[in-house]
């Protein structure tokens, strides 16, 4: 297949670029707006432009059959409502050419914003942040736009890939432990599900090879819901050691449970745990 990773260039790309390349070819469309240098992977080509430049190299896109969606900015990356108006006229622009084409679209598990319960694909989605308002409303625009999608909406991934983020929540805990020896923690008590990178890709990997009949996936597992006092908790237990840290409460509007039940019924995937994963990060 000739797969496009729109935004392949990031954290998330490199790795699913390489990964794909051993069956499929592969092309990646990046502007590099996070400033990364990237050595791109032999035998896969590289488009270096904005996805609202996309007009200019339709001639290099005329047989993809598969893309893969992730161009988006970070969450700090967003600070007013022009920016997320710019982003979504791209992806609308994109869609005009696209929109038969098999997409898998990164959405977020952030979009359920602060809720009780544990969600899952049909529960509400809240608007927290600019970050989720352009990813609730380029699922909206891909619902109405386009015919052959599934939403993918990610856990918070972290460790090390080649991108570095340490703007992630785990990994800035440990990047924090290591250079400081201490950590801020605002909200110790609310929920996230965290993924790691390698899981990530094996998942995505996976997606490709399967008929998927839902429009939403939640991406992620139930075993890896966790407070960010029990992940201290696990990183101090890993660690052997007390882990200096001062806890700040905010008014916080987020805090979520996923539960990932759709998605597990179509893979069988064994996820690595908190210890595994953090242990191997930290040595």
């Amino acid at each position: 297949m000739n797969i496009l990773l729109l935004g392949g260039g990031g954290y998330i790309g490199i790795p699913l670029a390489r990964k794909l390349k051993t069956e499929h070819n592969v092309i990646i469309y990046d502007n590099l707006s996070h400033g990364q240098r990237i050595d791109t992977p032999q035998g896969i080509s590289f488009i270096n432009d904005d996805v609202k430049n996309i007009d200019n190299h339709l001639y290099q896109l005329s047989d993809i059959d598969v893309i893969y969606y992730m161009a988006s900015p970070r969450l700090s990356g967003l600070q007013n409502d022009e920016q997320v108006r710019s982003k979504l006229n791209s992806f609308h622009k994109f869609l005009e050419h696209f929109s038969k084409t098999k997409l898998y679209f990164f959405s977020s598990c952030s979009v359920y914003g602060n809720q009780p319960d544990i969600c899952n694909e049909d529960s509400k989605v809240i608007e927290t942040s600019k970050y989720s308002k352009l990813k609730i409303e380029s699922e909206n625009l891909l619902q109405n736009l386009s015919s052959n999608y599934t939403i993918l909406r990610l856990s918070t991934l972290f460790g090390y890939s080649d991108v570095i983020r340490n703007d992630l929540l785990v990994n800035n805990f440990l990047h924090d432990i290591k250079d400081y020896d201490y950590l801020e923690v605002y909200d110790s008590n609310s929920w996230r599900p965290n993924i790691h990178i390698d899981d990530c890709i094996e998942v995505l990997y996976k997606l490709l090879y399967l008929d998927i009949t839902d429009n939403i996936l939640n991406i992620g597992d139930n075993s890896l819901n966790i407070t960010k006092r029990n992940l201290i908790e696990t990183i101090q237990s890993v660690l052997g050691k007390t882990i200096n840290f001062k806890e700040i409460d905010t008014e916080s509007t987020r805090s979520y449970k996923v539960d990932f039940s759709k998605l597990n019924s179509y893979i069988n995937y064994n996820y690595q745990n908190y210890p595994q994963s953090i242990k191997k990060m930290l040595l």
